[in-house]
């Protein structure tokens, strides 16, 4: 692979891992504030606490993805364009579309890991996050409904 090539795969990814970063930090509090009276009020342990926002990881980067994909796309190609990266590489002999061809590459193989995330491992995280928040914090609403003429169960 050329060095070029290299040089841009390496500015996209970089780009890429730090906006999941920031999106998992922003989902992870915004979701902590929103069920912390929850937590608080159910006593769950810290061990159990950190696990169950462990396994909302794969949620988070299985729906921002294709997102940031995109973003990071934009911000490295503008980047490169108001620097004038993108008409040095045009101008010694390399098209663009032979960079295209590249981040389309690694476009397809990230969607294929997506794919299969979401597949396997995001289904089997949801489960046991949720477990962990059924086993620790009780539901203070019950559902009531009719099974038969005058009889309601819960």
């Amino acid at each position: 692979m050329p060095l070029i090539s290299l040089y841009f795969l390496r500015k996209f990814y970089f780009t890429l891992m730090f906006m999941l970063l920031a999106v998992i930090v922003i989902f992870l509090t915004i979701d902590l504030m929103e069920n912390l009276n929850h937590f608080l009020d159910s006593e769950i342990p810290t061990a159990s606490l950190v696990l169950y926002y462990e396994l909302f990881i794969p949620q988070i980067i299985y729906l921002v993805m294709p997102i940031a994909i995109l973003l990071s796309l934009v911000m490295v190609l503008g980047g490169m364009a108001r620097h004038g990266e993108l008409d040095a590489v045009k101008g010694s002999g390399i098209s663009l579309w032979r960079i295209i061809r590249l981040f389309f590459f690694h476009g397809l193989l990230l969607s294929l890991l997506v794919l299969y995330l979401g597949e396997s491992l995001v289904a089997d995280a949801n489960r046991e996050r949720l477990d962990i928040y059924r086993e620790y914090v009780p539901t203070a609403r019950k559902l009531f409904y009719q099974d038969s003429q005058n009889a309601y169960s819960a």
